[in-house]
């Protein structure tokens, strides 16, 4: 089990490697600050795949997701401030969570 710290430490966690794929838990770093602000981000390392669960998060909000630099997942937030991925990636790996962008329909 190894601890993680976000960015500006937004986000704070723990990274379980358990095969065949480790789980990764993020929360808030500050309970009194409310959902924690995007975007933020977060390296992992290991040799498996990991899930990555994701509280107090802002709800609803629609979010991106790139793991070094590519985009990995897009979707939006649930109700209750979760999100849940797969990163799909082994090896030394940055996290990005992020406004998902809007294309502009004209």
């Amino acid at each position: 089990m190894r601890l993680i710290t976000g960015d500006e430490k937004k986000t704070v966690g723990v990274h379980c490697l358990i095969a065949p794929q480790d789980q990764i838990i993020c929360l808030s770093g500050s309970q009194k600050e409310g959902p924690v602000s995007l975007p933020f981000r977060y390296d992992v390392s290991s040799r498996s795949a990991a899930r990555h669960l994701h509280v107090d998060l802002p709800s609803s909000q629609a979010v991106a997701v790139e793991v070094n630099g590519r985009l990995c997942y897009k979707g939006a937030v649930t109700d209750q401030g979760t999100l849940s991925f797969e990163d799909g990636a082994t090896g030394k790996r940055t996290i990005v969570v992020k406004v998902a962008e809007m294309r502009d329909s004209h």
